[in-house]
C-alpha cells in the first residue's frame, strides 16, 4: 500500500512550445511553396490531493494552442487508492 506523506495539496504547473525552430512540411517531397509548421503552445497543470488515508485523487488538465482554429483540452482524473 502507497504511503502518501504530504498533507497539504501538491500542485504542478508547466509550459512547452513545440516546434520552436519551425521545420520543413515536407513528408512527400521539397515543395515551391515554404510550408513550416507554426509553433504550437501546451500549458498543463496538475494536482495531488489526499482525501483520507485510503483516497488520493490526481486531477490533470493540458491546453495546447495550434494555427487557428486548433485547440486541444484534455482533462483526466487519477485515483489511488
Amino acid at each position: 500500500m502507497p504511503i502518501f506523506q504530504a498533507t497539504i495539496p501538491i500542485f504542478n504547473v508547466g509550459f512547452s512550445v513545440m516546434h520552436i525552430n519551425r521545420p520543413k512540411e515536407s513528408f512527400f517531397s521539397e515543395s515551391v511553396v515554404d510550408n513550416r509548421l507554426q509553433p504550437r503552445f501546451t500549458v498543463f497543470l496538475n494536482g495531488s490531493f489526499k482525501i483520507n488515508d485510503q483516497w488520493i485523487v490526481n486531477p490533470n488538465v493540458y491546453v495546447s494552442k495550434m494555427e487557428q482554429p486548433g485547440k486541444q483540452l484534455q482533462v483526466s482524473m487519477h485515483i489511488t487508492t
